[in-house]
């Protein structure tokens, strides 16, 4: 698989069908997708009160996410004319231009790192409000979650080959700032976060 297609599928992870999509089907992939999201939502027990702590900060992080998108596109539109004409030539039989294919995979780059670094800063700016908003008991569970879910405990590199040395505030700090982005800062939470306030307590 040549570099250039890699980067396509990055820029275009969802193609689109060849036929019209089963409604039903997508309604169920949706409810898959949420039941995964609440698999790490559901076990802290967040009250109303936590929530409503919370949704302000994921919300200004929606935010910023829809504004990365917008100027993803504004830069496929910007290179809209090359493409339509190296489209043109590949059809014509003339071969793919070496220079389309360079464009496309440096606006790869700099769109994953245009992420990259947004995700580092949202991450760092919900990881102090969120320990403070969370009982130790949750956030036990969040280590216990990052173990399960994110690719087992996380412990800085000087302690990879002893991870039992590693300081717990250390490793709880990891885990936390892994479930941020793992789970708190996916486009569906919030709205599951407002459904889990909303919902009645069992008695």
């Amino acid at each position: 698989m040549s570099p250039f297609f890699v980067a396509l599928c990055l820029l275009f992870p969802q193609p689109p069908a060849a036929s019209a999509p089963n409604k039903a089907a997508l309604v169920v992939q949706e409810q898959l997708v949420e039941l995964s999201l609440l698999q790490s939502l559901a076990p802290l027990k967040l009250t109303p009160e936590q929530i409503g702590k919370l949704l302000p900060a994921l919300k200004k992080a929606r935010e910023s996410a829809v504004e990365l998108n917008k100027q993803d596109d504004e830069d496929l539109v910007r290179i809209g004319p090359e493409v339509a004409k190296a489209r043109a030539q590949a059809i014509a039989g003339s071969g793919l231009p070496d220079t389309i294919e360079k464009r496309v995979l440096e606006m790869q780059r700099l769109a994953a790192s245009r992420r990259l670094e947004a995700t580092r800063k949202t991450v760092k700016a919900i990881l102090e409000p969120l320990r403070e908003l969370l009982t130790e008991s949750q956030k036990s569970e969040i280590e216990k979650l990052s173990e399960t879910f994110y690719g087992g405990k996380r412990v800085p590199k000087e302690y990879a080959k002893d991870p039992s040395k590693a300081p717990k505030d250390v490793v709880q700090e990891l885990a936390i700032s892994a479930y941020i982005e793992r789970t708190l800062l996916f486009d569906k939470t919030i709205a599951l976060l407002e459904l889990m306030k909303a919902a009645p307590k069992p008695e």
